[in-house]
């Protein structure tokens, strides 16, 4: 603890002004000037800075993610006045319900002098918030001090447009013609790949369709047992 000042009580109260705080957590803690007595319990308040500031190079307004735009780079930009021995590291938190493996919270490293500091997040964690809500912190740690942190940045993650998706074929067709003749023996449904294409994504084909008899729909594939695979990804 550090004797900070004295004050003197007026009819039992008083008050006192600090000097500016640096960020992180403060513990206040108050006694008899003449030592006396024991100190009172403490009083705890962490100070954040309200100037970190953090930004998505990929979303420019900062309120909405097209998911196609961070296809090849996720990229989080801070420019701020750190110490270039402050260690910094983002925090990217996906909406209640996504897998684990749609958040990240990437290394500490030191801030260095280059502005803005510019962190390279994985694009794989963009998949699983396609039309959902994504949460950025910015944080840093001076010396021994705990993490100071950013308000949160709050962006939409659109949903991926229909032109973008492209769809599948039955391999036996001739464009948009179907001989039923040429299935005999059963068709074959080939997929191609869409943005943000990843491992263990989940699917689901459905075909519907029309017999002689009225409609006549199946699905294919249930999500609950069928998803894409990592040669799929691989070899599209």
């Amino acid at each position: 603890p550090v004797r900070i000042d004295t004050v003197d009580p007026v009819a039992g109260n008083w008050t006192y002004n600090t000097a500016d705080l640096d960020a992180g957590s403060h513990a206040f803690t108050v006694r008899l000037a003449d030592g006396t007595g024991s100190a009172s319990s403490p009083r705890r308040i962490n100070v954040v800075l309200s100037n970190l500031t953090l930004m998505i190079a990929e979303a420019p307004d900062n309120i909405t993610l097209d998911p196609l735009r961070a296809v090849a780079t996720f990229t989080a930009v801070v420019n701020d006045d750190l110490l270039p021995t402050d260690m910094v590291f983002v925090t990217v938190t996906a909406a209640e319900g996504t897998p684990a493996a749609g958040s990240h919270s990437t290394t500490p490293i030191a801030a260095g002098t280059a502005r803005p500091i510019r962190t390279v997040l994985p694009v794989s964690l963009v998949a699983f918030s396609i039309g959902k809500i994504m949460n950025f912190t910015f944080s840093y740690i001076r010396g021994s001090a705990d993490p100071v942190t950013s308000r949160p940045l709050r962006l939409n993650v659109l949903p991926i447009a229909l032109e973008h998706l492209v769809a599948p074929v039955i391999t036996q067709a001739n464009g948009d013609i179907l001989d039923l003749k040429d299935v005999q023996a059963g068709g074959s449904l080939q997929f191609g790949v869409w943005p943000h294409i990843s491992r263990s994504q989940r699917i689901s084909p459905y075909l519907e369709g029309q017999s002689a008899t009225g409609a006549h729909n199946l699905r294919m594939w249930v999500v609950t047992t069928n998803m894409v695979h990592a040669a799929w990804v691989t070899n599209g």
